[in-house]
């Protein structure tokens, strides 16, 4: 019995951005969704309902807080792992992100190793990543 492949959705305002982290993700065998804005992300994330949110902190339409807020609001989506990448290295940042339920936060630029590990931790669950 062949196991599902694990969903992901990949919200960054940046095509190369956005191009580069699904090459990566989908040569690890994950299923790739992408957004390119903060409102499009809260609509696939309803509609795919995928397994991990990879969000952007500073989207158009609706930045990364917001789109967090709303997932965690929706009975359909408040469990899915979310984990801000950001190229913001303030550490209000982070604070704010874990208090509204984030569940891990990396700072760009990243490597594909790095990119992997933080995947695999939050689909795991067990702990915050950081």
């Amino acid at each position: 019995m062949e196991s599902k492949k694990k969903k992901i959705l990949v919200a960054d305002d940046e095509p190369a951005i956005r191009s580069l982290i699904t090459l990566h993700l989908r040569r690890r065998g994950y299923e790739v969704v992408t957004a390119e804005d903060g409102v499009r992300a809260c609509e696939a994330a309803q509609s795919e309902v995928p397994d991990l949110v990879l969000l952007d902190l500073m989207l158009p339409g609706r930045d990364g807080y917001s789109v967090l807020m709303n997932l965690r609001s929706n009975a359909t989506t408040r469990n899915v792992p979310v984990v801000f990448l950001t190229g913001e290295a303030r550490e209000e940042h982070e604070e704010i992100s874990s208090a509204l339920g984030a569940n891990g936060f990396m700072q760009k630029p990243f490597s594909a190793d790095q990119l992997a590990a933080v995947v695999e931790t939050a689909l795991r669950g067990k702990e915050r990543v950081a």
